[in-house]
Protein backbone atom coordinates (compact mmCIF):
# COMPACT_ATOMS: atom_id res chain seq x y z
CA UNK A 1 0.00 0.00 0.00
CA UNK A 2 1.22 3.44 -0.89
CA UNK A 3 2.23 5.77 1.99
CA UNK A 4 0.49 9.18 1.81
CA UNK A 5 2.71 12.19 1.25
CA UNK A 6 3.39 14.53 4.16
CA UNK A 7 1.20 17.33 2.72
CA UNK A 8 -1.76 15.00 2.17
CA UNK A 9 -1.54 13.73 5.74
CA UNK A 10 -1.58 17.30 7.11
CA UNK A 11 -4.56 18.18 4.91
CA UNK A 12 -6.52 15.20 6.26
CA UNK A 13 -5.72 16.19 9.82
CA UNK A 14 -6.70 19.80 9.13
CA UNK A 15 -9.98 18.70 7.57
CA UNK A 16 -10.90 16.86 10.75
CA UNK A 17 -10.38 19.99 12.86
CA UNK A 18 -13.28 22.32 13.65
CA UNK A 19 -13.12 25.80 15.13
CA UNK A 20 -15.51 27.02 17.81
CA UNK A 21 -15.65 30.71 18.68
CA UNK A 22 -16.15 31.65 22.32
CA UNK A 23 -16.44 35.07 23.94
CA UNK A 24 -15.18 35.13 27.53
CA UNK A 25 -16.91 38.13 29.06
CA UNK A 26 -16.20 38.21 32.80
CA UNK A 27 -16.26 36.42 36.13
CA UNK A 28 -17.93 37.61 39.30
CA UNK A 29 -17.15 37.02 42.95
CA UNK A 30 -14.37 34.45 42.46
CA UNK A 31 -12.22 33.40 45.41
CA UNK A 32 -9.38 35.80 46.27
CA UNK A 33 -6.31 33.53 46.31
CA UNK A 34 -3.80 36.35 46.81
CA UNK A 35 -2.57 37.04 50.32
CA UNK A 36 -1.27 40.52 49.51
CA UNK A 37 -2.36 42.89 46.75
CA UNK A 38 -5.03 42.67 44.07
CA UNK A 39 -5.55 39.57 41.96
CA UNK A 40 -4.59 39.82 38.30
CA UNK A 41 -6.65 37.11 36.56
CA UNK A 42 -6.57 35.46 33.17
CA UNK A 43 -8.49 32.53 31.71
CA UNK A 44 -7.29 29.45 29.85
CA UNK A 45 -9.98 28.06 27.55
CA UNK A 46 -9.91 24.74 25.72
CA UNK A 47 -11.89 21.82 24.36
CA UNK A 48 -8.83 19.77 23.50
CA UNK A 49 -6.02 20.24 26.07
CA UNK A 50 -3.50 20.34 23.22
CA UNK A 51 -5.16 23.47 21.74
CA UNK A 52 -5.51 26.07 24.49
CA UNK A 53 -6.42 29.74 24.14
CA UNK A 54 -5.59 32.45 26.69
CA UNK A 55 -7.27 35.73 27.58
CA UNK A 56 -5.28 38.80 28.45
CA UNK A 57 -4.51 39.49 32.13
CA UNK A 58 -7.08 41.73 33.79
CA UNK A 59 -5.07 44.13 35.94
CA UNK A 60 -8.00 45.98 37.52
CA UNK A 61 -10.87 43.57 38.23
CA UNK A 62 -9.55 41.62 41.22
CA UNK A 63 -12.28 39.16 42.27
CA UNK A 64 -14.47 40.43 39.39
CA UNK A 65 -12.22 40.10 36.30
CA UNK A 66 -13.46 41.46 32.98
CA UNK A 67 -12.02 40.29 29.65
CA UNK A 68 -14.71 40.53 26.93
CA UNK A 69 -12.39 38.69 24.58
CA UNK A 70 -13.13 36.52 21.55
CA UNK A 71 -11.17 33.26 21.49
CA UNK A 72 -11.06 30.65 18.74
CA UNK A 73 -10.82 27.05 19.92
CA UNK A 74 -9.89 24.02 17.83
CA UNK A 75 -10.92 20.43 18.33
CA UNK A 76 -11.28 17.24 16.32
CA UNK A 77 -14.71 16.50 14.87
CA UNK A 78 -14.47 13.11 16.57
CA UNK A 79 -14.02 14.76 19.98
CA UNK A 80 -16.87 17.20 19.35
CA UNK A 81 -19.24 14.36 18.44
CA UNK A 82 -18.93 12.87 21.94
CA UNK A 83 -21.76 13.67 24.37
CA UNK A 84 -19.35 14.74 27.11
CA UNK A 85 -17.28 17.14 24.97
CA UNK A 86 -17.01 20.43 26.81
CA UNK A 87 -15.47 23.88 26.80
CA UNK A 88 -13.23 24.05 29.86
CA UNK A 89 -12.33 27.41 31.40
CA UNK A 90 -9.59 27.60 34.02
CA UNK A 91 -9.19 30.95 35.78
CA UNK A 92 -5.74 31.73 37.16
CA UNK A 93 -4.33 34.52 39.32
CA UNK A 94 -1.02 35.78 37.96
CA UNK A 95 1.80 35.38 40.47
CA UNK A 96 4.61 37.89 40.98
CA UNK A 97 7.11 35.62 42.68
CA UNK A 98 5.55 32.17 42.72
CA UNK A 99 3.81 30.42 39.88
CA UNK A 100 0.27 31.30 38.84
CA UNK A 101 -2.46 29.97 41.13
CA UNK A 102 -5.67 28.28 40.03
CA UNK A 103 -8.70 30.32 41.13
CA UNK A 104 -11.38 28.01 39.75
CA UNK A 105 -12.72 26.10 36.77
CA UNK A 106 -15.92 25.94 34.75
CA UNK A 107 -17.14 23.38 32.26
CA UNK A 108 -19.81 23.87 29.59
CA UNK A 109 -21.09 20.80 27.73
CA UNK A 110 -21.11 21.49 24.01
CA UNK A 111 -24.08 19.20 23.45
CA UNK A 112 -26.19 21.68 25.45
CA UNK A 113 -24.88 24.75 23.61
CA UNK A 114 -24.12 23.88 19.97
CA UNK A 115 -27.41 23.44 18.14
CA UNK A 116 -26.20 23.74 14.55
CA UNK A 117 -27.78 25.89 11.88
CA UNK A 118 -26.45 28.58 9.58
CA UNK A 119 -23.90 30.95 11.15
CA UNK A 120 -25.11 33.76 8.82
CA UNK A 121 -28.76 33.47 9.89
CA UNK A 122 -29.60 35.73 12.84
CA UNK A 123 -32.36 33.34 14.00
CA UNK A 124 -29.90 30.43 14.21
CA UNK A 125 -27.33 32.56 16.02
CA UNK A 126 -28.98 34.47 18.90
CA UNK A 127 -27.11 36.49 21.51
CA UNK A 128 -27.14 34.33 24.62
CA UNK A 129 -24.80 34.97 27.53
CA UNK A 130 -24.40 31.91 29.74
CA UNK A 131 -23.74 32.33 33.46
CA UNK A 132 -21.75 29.28 34.58
CA UNK A 133 -20.72 28.29 38.09
CA UNK A 134 -17.00 28.53 38.90
CA UNK A 135 -15.69 25.76 41.14
CA UNK A 136 -12.64 26.03 43.34
CA UNK A 137 -10.00 23.26 43.16
CA UNK A 138 -11.74 21.76 46.23
CA UNK A 139 -14.96 21.52 44.10
CA UNK A 140 -16.67 24.13 46.27
CA UNK A 141 -18.67 26.60 44.15
CA UNK A 142 -17.34 30.17 44.28
CA UNK A 143 -18.33 32.71 41.65
CA UNK A 144 -19.93 32.97 38.23
CA UNK A 145 -18.32 32.96 34.77
CA UNK A 146 -20.12 34.86 32.00
CA UNK A 147 -19.46 33.30 28.60
CA UNK A 148 -21.05 33.45 25.16
CA UNK A 149 -20.90 30.45 22.83
CA UNK A 150 -23.02 30.85 19.68
CA UNK A 151 -25.22 27.82 18.84
CA UNK A 152 -23.57 27.51 15.41
CA UNK A 153 -20.04 27.77 16.80
CA UNK A 154 -19.35 31.00 14.89
CA UNK A 155 -20.39 34.58 15.59
CA UNK A 156 -22.64 36.28 13.04
CA UNK A 157 -21.45 39.81 13.79
CA UNK A 158 -18.05 41.03 14.90
CA UNK A 159 -18.65 43.46 17.73
CA UNK A 160 -17.12 44.31 21.05
CA UNK A 161 -20.25 44.11 23.19
CA UNK A 162 -23.44 42.08 23.50
CA UNK A 163 -25.72 45.09 22.93
CA UNK A 164 -26.53 46.10 19.36
CA UNK A 165 -26.46 49.82 18.72
CA UNK A 166 -26.50 52.36 15.88
CA UNK A 167 -22.68 52.41 16.04
CA UNK A 168 -22.59 48.63 15.44
CA UNK A 169 -24.96 49.00 12.47
CA UNK A 170 -22.76 51.74 10.98
CA UNK A 171 -19.64 49.58 11.44
CA UNK A 172 -21.34 46.68 9.63
CA UNK A 173 -22.26 49.03 6.75
CA UNK A 174 -18.65 50.25 6.55
CA UNK A 175 -17.35 46.70 6.43
CA UNK A 176 -19.79 45.73 3.67
CA UNK A 177 -18.99 48.92 1.74
CA UNK A 178 -15.26 48.35 2.15
CA UNK A 179 -15.57 44.92 0.57
CA UNK A 180 -17.07 46.49 -2.58
CA UNK A 181 -14.51 49.30 -2.68
CA UNK A 182 -17.12 51.82 -1.46
CA UNK A 183 -17.51 53.61 1.83
CA UNK A 184 -20.83 54.37 3.48
CA UNK A 185 -20.49 58.05 2.36
CA UNK A 186 -20.26 57.03 -1.31
CA UNK A 187 -23.40 54.92 -1.11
Amino acid sequence: MKEPRKGEKQQRQAAKQRTIEVRIISAQDVEDVRLVGKMRCYAVVYIDPEHKAYTRIDEQGGVNPFWNQLLVLQADEELLSQNLAAVNVDIYARGHIRSDKLVGTSRILLSQVLKGGDANNIYDNPIDCLPVLVRRPSSRPQGILNIWIPPTGKFLLRRSSLSYSKVDADEQDNVKGGENGLTSEAM
